[in-house]
């Protein structure tokens, strides 16, 4: 079963992302990791003739006359998020398997909808409370 999650940043440290999702109704702030390499390459602004993978599957997906519904994160194993991006056109629906990060170049794009396997948002976030936060703020 899918959680919808809002997405609030992400951070690079030492070339290394880390993506930031919350789950309302859990409470669950969910850190994802992004080890991908090529990732760099998808931050920087690309000239008109270069254009970043997400900017393709976005014209792809429009010169089909698809929309895109949802991203979803469907499984994480061996420390891999396995992610759809699904989209709609008159034929119907279809989930494209596309790596994390370039689903998440592709929210950042349309802003759709991202969801979340409901077991990943229990094994892979945390609860956040007050007292956490306080804790936080007073560092």
């Amino acid at each position: 079963m899918f959680e919808e999650v809002r997405y609030i940043s992400c951070i690079i440290n030492e070339r290394t992302p880390t993506y930031y999702f919350y789950h309302k109704q859990s409470r669950r702030l969910i850190p994802i990791k992004s080890e991908e390499q090529k990732l760099l390459k998808l931050f920087e602004d690309n000239h008109p003739s270069c254009p970043s993978p997400a900017e393709t599957l976005k014209k792809v997906i429009f010169a089909i006359g698809a929309e895109v519904l949802s991203i979803k994160v469907y499984l994480f194993q061996d420390s891999i998020y396995y992610t759809y991006v699904t989209i709609k056109n008159s034929s119907g629906e279809v989930d494209i398997n596309t790596s994390f990060t370039e689903a998440m170049s592709l929210a950042e794009l349309i802003k759709p909808p991202i969801l979340f396997e409901k077991n990943i948002i229990k094994e892979c976030g945390f609860k956040v409370t007050k007292k956490m936060i306080e804790k936080a703020l007073l560092f």
